[in-house]
């Protein structure tokens, strides 16, 4: 009985040291490219009462920059990223039935930053999910009827999403990631106390991520 406790207890210590064996901190730079679809709901204000204006959508080519740092543990990983996008979608809106624009707002670039928690489901794949905060800024908006041409202020928001990561060779990884940015409302004053317009403004993307790792714990 005391030798099977004996080689109970060593196993379990082989366990233990192979986990601890396991964990590490590793770092990342790389690069990403896809597509993404913007959509704003658009409201005008006249003289403080609401007017529904439809939505204004776009969508394009985005890529960017991103970079971090994870710590794993088995099969577990958990880490820090920040990156930034730059979009090719403008967000416009046609006149009813005869067409043209009643108003258009390019996006221009975005930064990101946050925490991400993943599963190694297999050795060298990893499936996870994200979180964190998103500033975005946009050109100017543009209401070509009236002849107004707007500065508009950075916007922030909530960013999540998810994605897969494959280990491809030693130190390079490649993936694909879902992002989902929800942004704070924007309002305009096209003729100030007059005329107004609100925006609440939301971007999908859908992007491949292309990463060299080195190790600097291990």
């Amino acid at each position: 009985m005391k030798r099977a406790a004996c080689s109970l207890l060593a196993s379990l210590s082989a366990l233990a040291i192979t986990g601890t064996a396991e964990a590490g901190i590793s770092c990342y730079g790389g690069a990403t490219l896809g597509y993404a679809s913007a959509e704003a709901e658009a409201q005008f204000t006249l003289l403080g009462f609401a007017i529904p204006a439809g939505d204004l959508d776009g969508d394009g080519v985005a890529g960017g920059l991103t970079g971090g740092c994870d710590w794993t543990s088995g099969r577990w990983l958990v880490g820090g990223w920040g990156d930034l996008t730059w979009h090719g979608a403008e967000l416009s809106v046609s006149f009813p039935l005869v067409g043209g624009t009643l108003a258009e707002l390019p996006i221009d670039t975005q930064w990101s930053v946050g925490g991400r928690a993943g599963y190694f489901i297999t050795e060298r794949t990893l499936a996870y999910g994200l979180i964190g905060w998103s500033r975005v800024e946009t050109g100017g908006f543009d209401v070509p009827l009236a002849g107004v041409s707007l500065d508009t202020p950075n916007v922030d928001g909530l960013v999540v999403g998810g994605g897969i990561e494959v280990e491809v060779a030693p130190q390079i990884t490649i993936g694909a990631e879902y992002r989902y940015t929800s942004l704070e409302e924007q309002k305009f004053d096209i003729v100030p106390g007059l005329i107004g317009l609100n925006l609440d403004t939301e971007i999908h993307s859908v992007r491949g991520v292309a990463k060299y790792r080195f190790d600097l714990i291990r």
